[in-house]
């Protein structure tokens, strides 16, 4: 009770102009990477079929706080894979399992890594239907890798650093600039290939397209964080001749899934 309302005062004291919702990406040391599965595009030899307005519409489902992006972008990069709507009840109870079991804090930002793992943990261990268990892998967006996953409709999950200038550059759904100066605040959102489906508290839709050839220069002027999170089928991945790697992931998903 005593740590809830120390944050509170902090956030009422230094409260950001604009919601600064992902303060960093977060400590990645025990992260799996996407580099690490071999012939990664024949691994994810089927594409899944998403549905941009269910994916919208997910993202619309945080009624709570705009501190709550780098929960909804994970856990709606992962519903995206099954096609799956959540209703508000899920949602809510995700969010209380993010602050129950990983601290999430609803009065100030969190790194992207505990939205990323309060995700799949809870998916995998509450949502998941049979056989929609999910890993979690660190990538860049800028390599080959997450070039595979998009080639076969798999979105990632990304944090940027925004501000005024972004704001009013992306309103006409096409973000142009690559620099945008100082940062104001962090945000974690859903990336396809140039298309950002963005997660906000409230009903409207807020995504938007990157200028074809810009992502690059994005990461390069500091705008975009260039690791990623990818979100693959622990089936997908087991599919194949099981290599030792594949082995070992098998063990830790199965672990992860009852935990």
């Amino acid at each position: 009770m005593l740590s809830k309302i120390v944050e509170i005062l902090k956030f009422l004291l230094f409260k950001p102009k604009i919601a600064d919702g992902c303060l960093a990406v977060g400590d990645t040391t025990n992260d799996f990477w996407l580099s690490d599965i071999k012939n990664l595009s024949d691994v994810l030899s089927k594409s899944v079929k998403q549905d941009d307005k269910i994916i919208q519409r997910n993202q619309n489902k945080n009624r709570w706080s705009t501190m709550f992006c780098t929960a909804v972008a994970p856990i709606c990069a992962i519903a995206s894979i099954y096609n799956r709507e959540l209703s508000d009840i899920e949602m809510k109870k995700f969010f209380d399992y993010a602050k129950k079991e990983y601290g999430y804090r609803e009065w100030v930002g969190n790194d992207m890594k505990i939205g990323v793992d309060a995700a799949r943990n809870y998916w995998n261990s509450t949502l998941a239907g049979k056989s929609e268990t999910v890993m979690s892998f660190l990538t860049t967006l800028n390599s080959k890798d997450i070039q595979d996953c998009f080639n076969k409709w798999y979105a990632c999950t990304f944090c940027y650093n925004g501000n005024t200038l972004y704001n009013e550059d992306k309103k006409d759904r096409l973000l142009q600039g690559t620099s945008f100066g100082v940062r104001q605040y962090g945000h974690c959102i859903m990336l396809y290939k140039d298309f950002v489906y963005d997660s906000n508290k409230g009903d409207f839709d807020d995504s938007y397209k990157i200028w074809p050839g810009n992502l690059q220069a994005l990461i390069d002027s500091w705008c975009y964080a260039n690791e990623a999170y990818v979100f693959l089928p622990f089936e997908v991945i087991i599919a194949k001749p099981k290599s030792k790697l594949q082995l070992y992931l098998e063990r830790i998903a199965l672990a992860r899934k009852t935990k």
